[in-house]
């Protein structure tokens, strides 16, 4: 376990304060650069992180960083690197490359160049199927910048998946953004939680998976590494069971719409999660009988799918009973322009973001 890997650990541009925060109670010291954030980690840490960050999209370790100013400069820096730990014999790792303001810029060639030295250094008969695929593998990401050539190896995969959505709605809140916004919001798992426009209960799901922490079930790309211990892993795994506990505030996931509370309450099945409550109920009125003290945290309409007239009037609606509820504390995520003026109520704002591309904030009204 002496080892110690460069993580880079991805996030949506403007959440990196609730990652941050995340990885620190995961035992890491992240520094926080664009994007993300870096931190030393034993095999351990990967694993950590790996299997119990919510808030993370990525999570890659650097083999390497050198000059390339031309291809002469990419193969030899190339070649330098320990790909035999990482990559199995026969292995055939997709390679993605990314350039910005290099004399190397062509990503199709920059690939095919870097799969002959990854091929001259673990290539081989011995692990290739009859179709001439080798084991699985971790992908390999290249990305020059200022002809500065980084090289990254993939070791938490898609950690977005949390393998429980199988229904959602039209436009579903992406989960490493509402684990997020659940943070932002400084609920804790004491306090009750409402969420009045649940769709697939996404936001009610990561508040109870924040509070209980449950390993992910996902076997990551790490894995998959020539260098990666079974043994071991299959010791820490053993161990590495829920390291939260159980929330004793309640959680209510609602929605105006019966499929959406019908897909919150199957989605809370499949995630092996009791705990949270659905309700079919108007957004106004589940806040106005919200439990004393509750956080509000939800994702409104943005205006995508109702009128420019209905969506104003839900919005004013939900601030007047917010208004007549000081005792909660408010957390929205919306990416409609109007939705400060139309609620009348001062907010104050506590990130930018996008989700799935469109430009969003997040927004709170502090309890009084």
């Amino acid at each position: 376990m002496s080892t110690k890997f460069a993580a880079f650990v991805g996030v949506a541009p403007g959440l990196e304060v609730p990652l941050l925060e995340e990885l620190r109670e995961l035992g890491a010291k992240p520094k926080q650069t664009g994007g993300g954030a870096t931190c030393w980690l034993d095999a351990e840490g990967l694993w950590r992180v790996a299997h119990y960050a919510r808030v993370a999209e990525l999570l890659r370790v650097r083999l390497g960083q050198f000059e390339a100013r031309n291809w002469s400069g990419l193969e030899k820096g190339l070649s330098k690197l320990p790909w035999r730990a990482y990559l199995k014999h026969g292995s055939a790792p997709r390679i993605r490359v990314s350039c910005k303001k290099s004399k190397l810029y062509h990503t199709s060639a920059i690939a095919e160049r870097a799969a002959k030295i990854i091929g001259g250094a673990v290539s081989g008969p011995t692990g290739r199927d009859e179709a001439g695929n080798g084991p699985p593998c971790p992908d390999v990401h290249l990305r020059l910048g200022h002809d500065l050539c980084t090289v990254r190896v993939d070791a938490g995969g898609d950690m977005h998946k949390r393998g429980w959505r199988e229904n959602q709605v039209a436009a579903p809140l992406r989960e490493t953004l509402a684990a997020a916004v659940v943070r932002l919001s400084g609920w804790t798992p004491d306090a009750p939680l409402v969420d009045p426009f649940c769709g697939s209960g996404t936001i009610p799901l990561e508040a109870l998976a924040r509070a209980l922490k449950p390993p992910s079930l996902a076997a990551p790309p790490l894995t998959t590494w020539a260098s990666h211990s079974l043994r071991a892993y299959r010791d820490w795994s053993v161990d590495a069971g829920p390291l939260g506990k159980q929330a004793t505030g309640t959680i209510w996931a609602g929605d105006n719409s019966p499929r959406a509370v019908q897909l919150a309450t199957d989605n809370a099945e499949l995630a092996g999660y009791g705990l949270v409550t659905t309700v079919l109920s108007d957004a106004a009125q589940m806040i106005k009988r919200a439990p004393e003290g509750a956080y509000v945290v939800s994702n409104p309409p943005y205006g995508k799918r109702i009128g420019a007239g209905e969506l104003a009037k839900t919005t004013s609606a939900l601030g007047a009973a917010l208004r007549g509820r000081p005792d909660i504390c408010a957390t929205f995520i919306t990416g409609w322009h109007g939705f400060q003026n139309a609620s009348g109520i001062r907010w104050k704002t506590l990130a930018k973001t996008s989700n799935r591309g469109l430009p969003v904030v997040v927004l709170q009204r502090p309890a009084s």
